[in-house]
C-alpha cells in the first residue's frame, strides 16, 4: 500500500534513509518530517473526533502513538503509563508535544492488576473529559486499559493502521482513530 499523494514524497525519503543510512538515522527524520504531514493529512481527511482535556496512554516501543492520537483528540494534558523498557520515550514524547503538558508513571509491562491500579489512580485525579489510548504496550498493558476505562466512565480508543513491516512503520495516512468503546455516554 502507498501513502496518498501528499505524503508519498516524505515516506520516499523515509525508506531511502531507512535502506541506505539506517533506522536511527531515518527515525529521527521521520519524527521531524514526515509525523507533522501525517498529522496534518489526518486531521484534514478524517471526520472531527471529540474533544477532550486529557489522554491517558499505555507506551509502547515507538512515541508517534501517542503523539498522533493526542493531536487528533485535541487534549492539552497526556499522562502515559510506560514500563520499564518504553519509559525512556517519555521524553520523546514530551519533546514532539512542547506545547502540552505530558507526564509519565512506570508500570510492569504484565502484571493486570497493578497496571489497573496505576491507570485508575491516575484516571481519577486528571481533568476531564478523559479519553484512553490502549494502542501501546503489551497486550495485559491494553487489557488493563479496557477495564479502566469502564470503571472510570471514559472513552477508550485504539489507533488502527496498515503497516510496512520491513520499515518498522504504519504506512502514512493509513491510520485511523477508533472509538472502541464510548463509556463515558
Amino acid at each position: 500500500m502507498e501513502p496518498p499523494p501528499e505524503l508519498r514524497e516524505p515516506w520516499a525519503l523515509y525508506r531511502a534513509l531507512f535502506r541506505q543510512v539506517g533506522p536511527q538515522a531515518a527515525d529521527r527524520f521521520y519524527l521531524a518530517e514526515v509525523l507533522p504531514r501525517e498529522l496534518e493529512y489526518l486531521k484534514a481527511h478524517h471526520p472531527p473526533l471529540p474533544t477532550y482535556a486529557t489522554s491517558l496512554h499505555t507506551l509502547g516501543a515507538s512515541p508517534e502513538v501517542p503523539v498522533l492520537v493526542a493531536r487528533l483528540l485535541g487534549v492539552r494534558r497526556v499522562f502515559l503509563l510506560a514500563s520499564e523498557r518504553t519509559e525512556a520515550q517519555a521524553a520523546e514524547v514530551r519533546a514532539l508535544l512542547p506545547d502540552l503538558e505530558v507526564h509519565h508513571a512506570r508500570i510492569p509491562s504484565d502484571d493486570l492488576e497493578a497496571i489497573l491500579h496505576e491507570a485508575l489512580r491516575v484516571g481519577r485525579r486528571l481533568e476531564g473529559p478523559l479519553a484512553l489510548d490502549m494502542t501501546g504496550g503489551t497486550k495485559v498493558m491494553a487489557a488493563a486499559m479496557a477495564l479502566a476505562a469502564e470503571r472510570l466512565g471514559a472513552d477508550l480508543y485504539y489507533l488502527t493502521s496498515r503497516s510496512a513491516k520491513a520499515l518498522r512503520r504504519p504506512v502514512p495516512g493509513s491510520e485511523r482513530l477508533v472509538l472502541v468503546r464510548n463509556f463515558g455516554k
